[in-house]
């Protein structure tokens, strides 16, 4: 339940510069369901209601000035999300406008509400607001799979109503400048598609001999041996023997290593604020085994030390490094941890 409470959007962060109530509602709705956000306080937006600020952060920023101006972008530099409802030409006035942030930070969704006004029904504005939202996360999932960010324009006219009000996208008033809509289609005739959908072949899974055919190509590649570790909520080490590591980037620093589905400590991993990747010399094969296997008492049969964030670093490694998490992707019957590198150590070996 620990684990639930943090919310499905835990590890976004995302910087509300909103003043009307659609933006605002739109943050407070990700906000409610774990992501970090940050209400930027500036002159033009103190007026707002305070209860459309649950579970926010505040922070204070005269974007009029060039360390006010230069306070965003460095927020901007590490959030996933940023909504503004600024008049069009002010951000850019401003030096933060999304050319501006996007350069800083090229995976950033940069969502802009114009032309929604607050004097619009409460029912209208709220509506807009969770349009958005939508926006936010179709938008973001983009930003996930490519690495790019775009911006994003709620084009609703002022006053208008998300059920009755037409433009030329038909009913939809949401713009992504890297995946502009496609020509609205006529509905189909009842059953129009079915033999199309049915006839598709599933994916059939491998079998047993097909598995164990694929685990020998598979090890035909010579890797180096990892052990990986963190650990959980109440600080108890957690370690695993892995070699399907290795590097990503070195702007930022990142790294990623596989954890299988069905390990016992896979969902400490996934949830867990940083992991420590050690590279084993090959005197540790001892080690290896060790972490490999079930034995409960790892750590107290092996030499490790607290390093950064307080991650388990083994003695007489070749390597290690601390990562803080970056992202899990789900992959398969494995989830990929990606890391950026926090603090790293190497020896001759």
């Amino acid at each position: 339940m620990a684990e639930t409470a943090r919310g499905i959007l835990h590890g976004i962060r995302l910087l509300d510069l909103t003043h009307q109530t659609s933006g605002a509602y739109c943050a407070m709705m990700l906000a409610d369901h774990g992501a970090e956000v940050i209400r930027v306080e500036t002159e033009e937006n103190t007026a707002r209601s305070a209860k459309l600020d649950r579970g926010k952060k505040s922070v204070a920023l005269d974007l009029h000035s060039d360390q006010g101006a230069a306070g965003l972008r460095t927020l901007a530099a590490t959030a996933d999300i940023l909504i503004e409802d600024f008049q069009p030409g002010v951000m850019e006035d401003l030096g933060v406008s999304y050319d501006n942030l996007a350069g800083i930070n090229p995976a950033l969704v940069y969502v802009a509400d114009t032309e929604t006004a607050d004097s619009s029904s409460d029912s209208d504005t709220k509506a807009a607001g969770g349009l958005m939202a939508f926006g936010v996360m179709a938008a973001l999932r983009e930003a996930e799979r490519t690495g790019r960010g775009q911006f994003v324009d709620l084009a609703m006219s002022r006053g208008s109503n998300l059920l009755t009000s037409t433009n030329e996208n038909g009913d939809n008033p949401l713009h992504f400048s890297a995946a502009p809509m496609p020509t609205p289609k006529s509905p189909p005739r009842f059953g129009e598609h079915t033999e199309a959908y049915l006839a598709e072949m599933p994916r059939s899974a491998l079998s047993d001999v097909e598995k164990r055919a694929m685990r020998d190509a598979f090890g035909c590649f010579a890797t180096g041996v990892t052990v990986v570790t963190t650990r959980q909520e109440d600080g108890t080490p957690r370690g695993f023997t892995a070699n399907s590591f290795t590097s990503v980037s070195l702007d930022p620093p990142l790294l990623l290593v596989c954890i299988a589905k069905q390990a016992y400590s896979c969902e400490v991993f996934a949830n867990a604020p940083h992991f420590a990747v050690n590279i084993l010399s090959e005197d540790q094969k001892a080690l290896s085994n060790l972490f490999a296997s079930q034995s409960p008492d790892k750590f107290e049969d092996s030499n490790w030390h607290p390093g950064v964030a307080d991650m388990p670093i083994f003695d007489a490694g070749l390597a290690n490094f601390v990562c803080s998490r970056e992202k899990v992707v789900d992959a398969g019957d494995h989830l990929i941890l990606i890391g950026r590198v926090v603090d790293l150590a190497s020896s001759p070996g």
